[in-house]
């Protein structure tokens, strides 16, 4: 399952939409707490989590997930609105995957394709 967490309804749509297409199952949620709660009970792949998302951003998701025991392993993308050179430092900080700057559908699909392709065993 892929948990997508972001306010903003248009690329809740979008993105939900491009990843669905791919044959992802697509948790969309605007509010991370209960999503998490959600994904933590059912099992996560992956999580795309917007970096300026609130009460939790993208920053604190994958730095709480990534102490869990239950979702370590767990791989967390950054969705970020502006190509902030900071953003890769925080990212890495707290254990984030990586950071996407709002990329084209197709660009978020070959990145989560990606990497959950890297957590097939061989």
């Amino acid at each position: 399952m892929v948990l997508l967490i972001t306010a903003d309804s248009d690329a809740a749509l979008v993105y939900g939409e491009a990843l669905g297409s791919l044959g992802h199952r697509v948790l969309v949620s605007s509010d991370a707490i209960p999503a998490l709660r959600l994904a933590i009970r059912d099992g996560l792949d992956l999580v795309v989590a917007d970096a300026e998302a609130t009460p939790l951003d993208g920053f604190a998701i994958a730095a709480v997930l990534s102490v869990e025991r239950l979702t370590a392993h767990v791989p967390v993308l950054i969705l970020a609105m502006r190509d902030d050179p900071s953003y890769r430092g925080r990212a890495a900080d707290v254990g984030a995957a990586g950071v996407l700057v709002r990329p084209l559908p197709s660009m978020l699909a070959d990145e989560v394709a990606g990497r959950l392709r890297r957590k097939v065993p061989a």
